[in-house]
């Protein structure tokens, strides 16, 4: 069974398209090393609110077995969020470097 990774980072305040670049970037990189990738902004409506999408977020991640964190997540309340409940209600490792990523996961 592939490891699966959700992909955090900043969305709200971006070009739909650039914030699009980023996520499958990551999402390209961890399948070709092999693992399922978590996309949010594959998987979450467009047109969702802001709670909503945090909501479906939260949820997507339950059954991920770490968080890799884009370079531009400490600018995003939501990819701040995400970070807190994978390392503390989630209790799963929460990476910022998609090659020390594949090195401990």
């Amino acid at each position: 069974m592939k490891k699966c990774v959700y992909i955090s980072g900043k969305v709200t305040g971006l070009n739909r398209q650039e914030a699009m670049s980023w996520f499958q970037q990551a999402e390209d990189f961890l399948v070709s090393h092999g693992y399922a990738a978590r996309n949010p902004m594959r998987l979450i409506p467009e047109d969702a609110s802001w709670c909503s999408a945090m909501d479906i977020a939260l949820d997507l991640m339950y059954d991920c077995h770490a968080v890799i964190l884009l370079n531009n997540w400490r600018d995003s309340r939501g990819a701040i969020m995400e970070k807190q409940w994978a390392e503390q209600e989630l209790k799963i490792p929460v990476f910022e470097d998609l090659e020390c990523l594949i090195k401990n996961l």
